[in-house]
């Protein structure tokens, strides 16, 4: 089943609307935070509100964004780069099968 997002724009049902799914959203994440043991650091920042809605608080949110922060650079791959090393490690594996084949007297015509 798919549902249509869009915008809501009527401006009072998108603001009960927000309410009730950032309810609901933090306390997924406290869920998972909680029983997964998982490192979370969410910002909602809404244009309805002066300040952003912070979970779990300001000082391990700034702690998780600076871990993510310092993260070596090398770690993170571009797309293209990810679809490159899959093509790469995907030939290697045809090279394999194709010489234990040939190991066996399989023919090229037979593969």
């Amino acid at each position: 089943m798919t549902r249509n997002i869009g915008l809501i724009e009527n401006i009072t049902k998108r603001k009960i609307s927000f309410k009730k799914r950032h309810k609901t959203f933090l306390k997924r994440a406290f869920e998972l935070n909680t029983i997964c043991d998982v490192e979370l650091a969410i910002i909602v920042n809404s244009p309805d509100h002066d300040e952003p809605k912070i979970f779990p608080n300001n000082d391990d949110v700034i702690s998780s964004f600076e871990k993510f922060r310092n993260f070596p650079a090398k770690s993170t791959m571009t797309q293209e780069e990810l679809t490159k090393q899959r093509i790469e490690k995907i030939e290697e594996q045809l090279q394999k099968v194709r010489k234990k084949k040939q190991g066996r007297g399989v023919h090229k015509q037979d593969v």
